[in-house]
């Protein structure tokens, strides 16, 4: 009995080796479970951080998230979209490459290369990581929410709006996706729609950057004082973002306060001092203000920063066009139709430079393709007003100039084009009229100045056009515009 009761003792007994490799293995199952919880806990502090925009210490915080696991490509996700952010794109492009080269099928990988390769305006290349993100997961927003963004690029505005409403569909509890919507119907001028979308997304989440939108959006409306109440509530939540001051600084553009609209662009490119975007938006004031030097820095910036940033090819064909300088204008606006086919304003800019090199027909080949892609852009029927004007074509450009209005009332180029078209069909009269309204709004517009006195001069007005050829030469003291202003003046005044 003693016997057969030691015997069993001694087999309940676990011998020292195994003990030791049962403990090992404890302590093995403890220090993976540890590790996958403070890396998940610092994955997540690290969103925080670039959230909240303290870009050093998320690059930190990222860094001791992938030190616990180099084999997870979440970490090379989230230092790609902190080299965004820093506007590093070839770090950024690099960590995202890293992190599909560890997962091959990881979607979000996809989703944050494609943003890349379309700022480049690669956009080939950026349609291709949006198809993969929606071939690996056809249920999830994501690569939709991308390609849409790449077809606003190239001017596609339906297929964005056939994907905004699939992003809306998968996700309709998520803010960002009415977000998505309401920047597609912006874009195409929809402006009740967008406000219906953006207010869904502010009712689910208030980020600065849906109020912003909505400023924008009510500037398209003629809300200005709506608009610039979003934009300012926007920069009370953050003012880190160089964005929320281009989107005031737009609003203040358009309602004619150029010096307001200055300092937010001035802002923005303290905050981010390399961006082909800012420059470009500070270059279209500069030439909106007949400072045309100024201007052509800040182009030649941008393209230096982003050689296929088509909107500073578009908007330095403009400043061209008002230097008198066709050729260059005409092969800067060629180049950024050639990035960007489809992208309306791209055609708006070379109908305009068309039209300032006589291409008449050329002018309303270009606009007509504007308005097939965007058919409330205003400016576009009344440049096209002008250019059949110019080929005698009044009723037609009449019908054009009636079209800007009734979507635009309070335009100085809509009024001014109209009264250009006035004028060519000899009412002079009811041109004066529009050119008054134009200088309403605009009390600096060198071109409506100079428009007007001719006309004025046309109607023996010689005191009216004297004064205002004068003011016009003033205003513009680089262009041609002024300098013909300034000709007419020393030809006629005894």
């Amino acid at each position: 009995m003693e016997a057969t009761s030691r015997n069993e003792s001694r087999k309940s007994r676990i011998s020292f080796p195994v003990l030791m490799a049962i403990l090992f293995v404890m302590y093995l199952g403890y220090y993976f479970v540890n590790n996958w919880y403070q890396f998940r806990l610092l994955c997540r502090e690290s969103c925080r951080l670039i959230e909240a925009q303290d870009l050093d210490k998320a690059m930190e915080v990222t860094l001791k998230a992938r030190n616990l696991n180099r084999r997870d490509p979440y970490t090379y996700v989230l230092s790609g979209i902190i080299w965004t952010w820093r506007h590093d794109d070839e770090k950024a492009l690099e960590d995202y490459d890293k992190a599909i080269a560890l997962n091959a099928r990881y979607l979000n990988a996809y989703c944050c290369r494609s943003k890349i390769y379309m700022k480049r305006g690669l956009f080939d290349l950026a349609l291709r990581d949006a198809g993969e993100a929606i071939r690996l997961n056809p249920r999830n927003a994501g690569g939709y929410e991308s390609r849409m963004h790449i077809n606003i690029r190239k001017g596609k505005l339906d297929e964005c709006l056939k994907d905004a409403n699939q992003v809306v569909a998968l996700e309709p509890s998520r803010s960002e996706s009415y977000h998505a919507r309401a920047y597609v119907y912006c874009c195409l001028d929809q402006y009740d729609k967008a406000l219906q979308d953006i207010d869904k997304a502010l009712g689910i989440a208030r980020s600065p950057f849906y109020l912003s939108l909505k400023g924008t959006i009510l500037s398209g409306r003629g809300d200005f004082v709506g608009a610039l109440k979003a934009c300012n509530d926007a920069l009370s939540i953050s003012d880190k973002y160089s964005e929320l001051y281009i989107d005031r600084g737009l609003v203040y553009y358009y309602t004619y306060d150029y010096e307001a609209a200055l300092r937010d662009f001035n802002k923005a490119l303290e905050l981010h001092g390399e961006n082909a975007a800012n420059y470009s938006m500070r270059g279209l004031l500069y030439a909106r203000t007949y400072r045309f030097n100024e201007a052509l820095a800040d182009l030649d910036r941008a393209i230096a920063l982003d050689s296929r940033y088509a909107s500073a090819y578009s908007i330095r064909s403009m400043v061209y066009c008002y230097l008198g300088k066709a050729g260059k204008a005409l092969e800067d606006s060629k180049k950024a139709v050639d990035f960007v086919p489809d992208n309306s304003v791209a055609l708006w800019y070379r109908g305009f430079a068309l039209l300032y090199a006589r291409d008449y027909r050329g002018a309303i080949e270009a606009l007509d393709k504007s308005l097939k892609n965007c058919p409330l852009k205003y400016g576009s029927y009344s440049k096209r007003g002008v250019a059949r004007a110019r080929l005698k074509n009044y009723r037609q450009a009449l019908k054009d100039c009636e079209s800007a209005l009734g979507i635009e009332k309070k335009s100085t180029l809509v009024l001014n084009d109209f009264g250009v078209v006035c004028t060519l069909k000899g009412d002079r009269k009811k041109a004066v009229e529009y050119f008054n309204g134009a200088l309403k709004l605009d009390p600096l517009d060198a071109e409506v100045y100079k428009n007007r006195g001719d006309a004025c001069f046309a109607l023996k007005n010689t005191a009216r056009a004297f004064r205002d050829w004068k003011k016009a030469g003033e205003i513009d003291s680089e262009g041609m515009i002024g300098k013909e202003a300034r000709d007419s003046l020393r030809k006629h005044k005894k």
